[in-house]
């Protein structure tokens, strides 16, 4: 499971990277993990960027979308984080993105995941 979830936030932290930022825009990328309600993990990547709008966040976890093909892209990075949190870690993922708002992150995946592992106790 950790290979999984580092190839997930490694995805969403290029996908920023990429898609988030004008040339020469200084930006944040903030990586959290929390314990969420009933012993879920609540992991978040969040951006000052550009936000997404409306069009955009409606397909943006679909295979072969990316609106930046002329760069590279393949539109396949959301799409895998997707398939992975949601049928190989069994998972939860939103997208928040207020391009108006005032908010310090215009930008933020959430994934909710399953309790990952039950807590061991050594003597």
């Amino acid at each position: 499971m950790p290979g999984i979830i580092s190839q997930v936030v490694e995805n969403l932290v290029i996908n920023a990277l990429n898609h988030a930022f004008d040339e020469k825009q200084e930006g944040v990328i903030e990586i959290k993990v929390e314990q969420a309600t009933n012993n879920r993990v609540r992991l978040s990547v969040s951006d000052n960027g550009k936000g997404i709008n409306a069009e955009i966040k409606a397909d943006i976890f679909e295979p072969f979308y990316t609106t930046a093909r002329g760069k590279g892209n393949t539109g396949l990075g959301l799409y895998m984080v997707y398939q992975w949190v949601t049928q190989v870690l069994k998972g939860e993922i939103s997208l928040q993105s207020d391009l108006g708002g005032n908010e310090d992150y215009k930008t933020q995946f959430v994934i909710l995941l399953p309790e990952l592992a039950t807590k061991t106790h050594y003597n």
